[in-house]
């Protein structure tokens, strides 16, 4: 190796640790990123990056959605908040612009990548099983194999990763399809052994949203497919089974089935001492309290680092027991907490930043990317995705590994 290899070596390098260290620690992930940015800055060119920067509107969209945050930083009551909020949300910017002007991205690297974070969300579900069965072991405790607890080991929040696991049963349904003809059998059938390993765990993650998107996408794409094969009947037949499994194996379980349940049992005085919350009647009042905030703060927004404190005060209001410290929920929508937080600029931002990428996947009918985008996008009605780490260096990550990318 010579010394012009390194930094196309260490960009590889880091890029892949950027997917493969994100399910597994966040810590990790945080220092793949400055290795990443490290080996960009190796590459120098930094007249040919501007000109880049130039001829991609996308990039240039996710600058102006990060400098809003930083203007936000103006009218921001709760400084050392906002501070955290930009330190946090640097992402929106750096991933988008690495990888929309290095010289060294290109096709065969994004598909080693996509390999990277399947292999990587594998092992992190079998290190949580592997934790669920030595907490029963030694604690008989049933609740480690299921939701938060089942993650806890990782320190990761449930839904996120159960994000990860449904976008990477996506790419191993992409990789089948477009290398079905050369597959072995044996090949064939270990890689839908590990699809419906994924969909087993999403069911422990008791990820509501998810599987709804994953059950819908999954019947929408698999009718339209076995349409065009001619094979309607043998795929109603294969999605009634399969219905019927997951409905008789979230019954036979009791946190499962109470996951679904008390959807249904509305109470909007609930509170923690009475044990009557739910994930519906919670979520109407923060969206409830969000609603007044955009209404308070239309144009500009509540500021970088005041949008909790407003929910805060609001949920005091209500008499809701979201304003503890303990709790402090968030708006659980990204589409109201960017509104709250930086008024309909911010909105207009975000949307373009999911929007734009959305007509190109279309136009390349580029099915993987499409599924990301929709994936993501239906998650953000009932989750504040990019307000963890987790959630903004997957969104940005992501796009910009399918929007960007030189010839190989």
């Amino acid at each position: 190796m010579n010394r012009k290899e390194i930094p196309s070596l260490l960009f590889r390098f880091s890029l892949i640790a950027v997917a493969a260290t994100l399910p597994l620690s966040i810590y990790a992930n945080s220092i793949a990123i400055i290795l990443l940015t490290f080996s960009w800055i190796l590459e120098g060119n930094i007249f040919a990056k501007l000109r880049d920067i130039t001829h991609r509107p996308l990039i240039i969209f996710f600058l102006f959605f990060y400098a809003l945050f930083i203007l936000g930083m103006l009218y921001t009551e709760n400084i050392p908040v906002g501070k955290f909020n930009l330190e946090k949300k640097i992402s929106l910017f750096v991933l988008p612009l690495i990888l929309g002007t290095s010289q060294f991205f290109n096709e065969s690297i994004k598909q080693t990548v996509l390999k990277f974070f399947v292999a990587s969300c594998f092992i992190a579900s079998l290190i949580c099983l592997g934790n669920g069965f030595y907490k029963y072991f030694f604690y008989q405790d049933s609740s480690y194999f299921f939701y938060m607890n089942l993650t806890s080991i990782l320190d990761s929040h449930a839904i996120y990763f159960s994000m990860y696991v449904c976008f990477s049963i996506f790419i191993l349904l992409s990789f089948l399809k477009n290398n079905f003809l050369v597959l072995k059998r044996h090949q064939k059938f270990f890689l839908f052994l590990i699809i419906f390993y994924f969909f087993c765990f999403i069911i422990l993650l008791s990820a509501r949203m998810v599987l709804v998107f994953l059950f819908f996408s999954h019947a929408i794409g698999g009718t339209y497919f076995s349409y065009k094969k001619r094979g309607l009947i043998a795929w109603f037949i294969i999605l009634t089974l399969s219905s019927t499994a997951v409905v008789v194996i979230a019954n036979r379980s009791v946190f499962l089935r109470e996951r679904v349940t008390k959807l249904f049992e509305s109470d909007f005085s609930a509170s923690p001492d009475k044990g009557n919350a739910n994930g519906l009647t919670i979520r109407l009042v923060k969206w409830q309290c969000s609603f007044e905030g955009i209404k308070d703060h239309l144009l500009l927004g509540t500021g970088t680092g005041d949008s909790q404190d407003y929910l805060n005060k609001c949920y005091e209001r209500k008499n809701f027991w979201g304003q503890y410290p303990a709790y402090h929920f968030n708006s659980h929508n990204q589409y109201l907490e960017t509104a709250l937080t930086l008024g309909l600029a911010g909105l207009t931002f975000l949307l373009s930043c999911m929007i734009m990428p959305l007509v190109f996947a279309i136009r390349k009918k580029q099915i993987l990317f499409i599924s990301f985008l929709l994936l993501f996008a239906f998650n953000s009605l009932t989750e504040s995705l990019l307000e963890r780490q987790q959630g903004i260096v997957f969104f940005t990550f992501f796009i910009s590994l399918f929007s960007f990318n030189r010839s190989s």
